[in-house]
């Protein structure tokens, strides 16, 4: 008997710890600065995370429980927690059919999320950003962590200016990828540019690059930071970097003559000139182009 009630001790001490575990954790989901997000969205997020965490801990602990427990040789104790493990488990079953959906809901639902995204595109293109915001409130109503709509819902702040809104949505972006999304911090980098924030830009441009070093548009964006700091032979390494991965592409060729005429250096201006009227005969920089490396060659003349 005493041996019972030292195992039934040890038992609700255990459930107890994982309780009081999973509950410590709560301030970070806390943490997240609900302000600046619509108000429907402060919920669920905030209640998936500790779902999430609480389901975790306490499947983990219970295994473990459940193994001590039943297999003590105490039988009258072993079969009376096995019932009460059986009674929590059927409660789980129950939570879990609650919430979840049918696989033709979740098709259904899928339906409807891509037709609020395309929804919410048309209506970014066409400028209309209260009605791509609803949107995109709507489909994330249909799934919370839906990382595409919270992207576009980023794009709909940092075009309108909302800054603090959309670098906010952004930074959860990375919670729920990882922080390994490169496109998160070249939008971050984006809005930090925006804001004359050069230094951070550079930061994340610069991780971006980190997770996906063969997109030529990060080195060129980069390479545009640096030109701002006044960085001229930083840009121009950035830039031929880009330039390496799309040779042909007409904006890089273009940096590359307005960075090259920035350092003075004619002939490498001259062979980005002639590449540029290769591909893109038609630009009307051409003759500009012409005439500002020519003033090059006279000033070193």
């Amino acid at each position: 008997m005493v041996i019972d009630w030292i195992l039934i001790m040890i038992a609700l001490a255990s459930f107890g710890y994982a309780g009081f575990s999973v509950v410590k954790k709560f301030p970070h989901a806390a943490s997240i600065n609900v302000k600046t997000v619509p108000e429907h969205r402060q919920t669920v997020i905030k209640r998936q995370i500790l779902e999430d965490k609480l389901k975790r801990d306490l499947t983990k602990r219970w295994a473990s429980l459940k193994s001590f427990v039943l297999g003590s040789r105490t039988r009258g104790t072993g079969q009376w927690f096995g019932k009460w493990y059986d009674k929590v488990r059927d409660l789980e079953r129950e939570y879990r059919r609650t919430l979840g959906k049918s696989l033709s809901s979740q098709v259904r639902q899928s339906h409807s999320i891509n037709d609020l995204l395309t929804a919410a595109r048309d209506f970014l293109d066409s400028e209309e950003y209260a009605k791509a915001e609803a949107a995109l409130i709507e489909a994330l109503k249909l799934d919370e962590h839906n990382v595409k709509a919270f992207t576009l819902l980023a794009q709909a702040y940092r075009v309108q200016g909302k800054y603090d809104q959309a670098r906010e949505t952004l930074e959860y972006i990375l919670r729920l990828t990882n922080s390994a999304d490169p496109g998160v911090f070249r939008s971050l980098g984006e809005i930090a540019r925006a804001r004359g924030d050069l230094r951070s830009a550079q930061d994340d441009y610069l991780r971006s690059i980190a997770l996906d070093p063969n997109n030529h548009n990060y080195y060129l964006e980069l390479a545009e930071v640096y030109r701002l700091l006044e960085q001229n032979d930083k840009a121009l390494e950035s830039a031929q970097q880009s330039y390496a991965l799309a040779p042909n592409n007409p904006k890089i060729l273009d940096f590359l003559i307005e960075t090259s005429i920035l350092l003075q250096d004619k002939n490498r201006a001259s062979e980005y000139l002639a590449q540029l009227i290769d591909v893109n005969p038609q630009n009307g920089k051409i003759e500009s182009l012409k005439e500002r490396i020519a003033a090059i060659k006279a000033t070193q003349g």
